[in-house]
């Protein structure tokens, strides 16, 4: 055949347009302007602010754990050859940190100068982080001060954690220390009025820390390296608060426990004094007074709240007698787990409804009329009927209720007396 008779050729599809990628979500903003709109004097009629935040909390925790997974199977990669790239963005302790979707991830390993010793020590420095951030978010209607979203991300025994990012730079640091105490902003007075308040909620001790680079001294209500920034948002936001409750006294045989072997924050706010959170540092200027009072402290957690605890738990045992029923046994299925942990949610969020119920007001902000009576209520609401069965399923919840560290587990054995809890802990 001629080429003439041949059919025309076919023409090649027109190439489609690329769609346009999404925008980024706005983690942080929504957050804050949710949490903008509720208010404690008009909590029961805030349904709507209340499932948008769970939603929100919700898509935040996926996407932080969906991409932290990739960042922690790709760790061993060389940087060029990571789907993510690290980032610089300073900072003495902690690995490498990065960007993406408007969260930032950094690893909890011992990278830097030895600071914790260990891996595993870093990662329980992030869990304090974490436990810093709730309680300023849960003081923020007496402070108004601002923290981001943040979770923990373990997996492969790696952990990171993971925070909205926040509009804050270096030019925005007006409070605390940027450069592990070389130097310390004081440049905000309401932020530092601010930070006094939540010092008040907290029972921590105002103190004087001296800068390494010039010997200045500054007055400080909280950790010296908690950062307080004015966001180019306008909001005052806390960051860095790993330190924010005191450390128990140091063990020479444990490097840089001051760093991540802190007193539960249940303990510090029912001591009868205040306490420092930077008492063994170097940098901070303490007499011998400000040591004893977390000594003793730390004292009456080992000889009052814990023989006290042990004493509870053996006034919850089987009548019987019988060998504990463990949280994994066959004859428990997952919807009785799921029940006794539901039991164990209300339980303690009635405990803490009745301790609020004993706050006064003073100075336009709730405070614990007395440790004392903050201590007494929370062992009358111990004394409420529970299943052992239920305490063993979520002992360290219990233990932190109380202000008994989980690592002094085998001192609460040693208190208690029952064969019941002697066999099960």
């Amino acid at each position: 055949p001629s080429l003439n008779s041949l059919p025309p050729p076919t023409p090649f599809p027109k190439r489609k347009q690329p769609k346009k990628m999404a925008t980024l979500r706005e983690w942080n903003s929504q957050f804050q302007k949710l949490m903008d709109r509720m208010t404690d004097d008009y909590i029961l009629e805030q349904e709507i602010e209340f499932t948008e935040l769970a939603q929100l909390a919700k898509d935040f925790v996926h996407t932080a754990v969906t991409i932290g997974k990739i960042i922690i199977q790709e760790r061993h990669l060389p940087p060029a050859s990571k789907t993510i790239q690290p980032k610089q963005m300073g900072g003495q302790a902690g690995g490498e940190k990065f960007i993406s979707h408007n969260i930032m991830w950094k690893f909890a390993v011992d990278s830097h100068h030895g600071f914790f010793g260990t891996d595993e020590y870093a990662a329980k420095a992030c869990s304090h982080e974490l436990l810093g951030l709730t309680y300023i978010h849960q003081f923020k209607g007496d402070t108004d001060l601002h923290v981001p979203l943040c979770c923990l991300v373990d997996y492969l025994g790696f952990r990171l954690i993971a925070m909205s990012y926040l509009p804050i730079s270096k030019k925005t640091l007006v409070v605390g220390s940027g450069d592990c105490g070389g130097t310390v902003e004081m440049k905000d007075e309401e932020l530092n009025r601010r930070l006094g308040i939540l010092a008040k909620r907290l029972n921590l001790k105002t103190h004087t820390v001296k800068t390494l680079f010039n010997g200045m001294s500054h007055p400080l209500h909280t950790c010296f390296d908690l950062e307080g920034h004015k966001g180019d948002d306008g909001r005052y936001y806390v960051i860095d608060c790993a330190r924010l409750f005191p450390a128990e006294p140091p063990d020479p045989t444990i490097r840089n426990g001051h760093l991540y072997r802190m007193l539960r924050p249940e303990l510090v706010r029912t001591n009868r004094v205040p306490l420092s959170s930077d008492v063994y540092l170097k940098l901070a200027s303490h007499d011998k007074k400000s040591m004893d009072e977390v000594s003793n402290a730390f004292r009456r957690l080992r000889l009052k709240v814990i023989p006290k605890f042990a004493a509870w738990l053996d006034s919850h045992q089987p009548t019987d007698s019988q060998p504990p029923l463990s949280h994994e046994s066959p004859t428990m299925d997952k919807e009785q787990r799921q029940e006794k942990e539901d039991l164990l949610f209300k339980s303690c969020r009635l405990a803490l409804s009745v301790a609020e119920s004993e706050l006064g007001d003073k100075d336009g902000m709730k405070k614990v009329k007395s440790p004392q009576d903050m201590e007494r209520v929370e062992y009358q609401n111990l004394g409420q009927a529970t299943s052992p069965d239920i305490i063993r399923a979520n002992l360290s919840a219990y233990l932190h209720m109380n202000g008994v560290n989980v690592r002094h587990l085998g001192r609460v054995r040693s208190f208690t007396k029952s064969v019941y809890w002697r066999s099960g802990l």
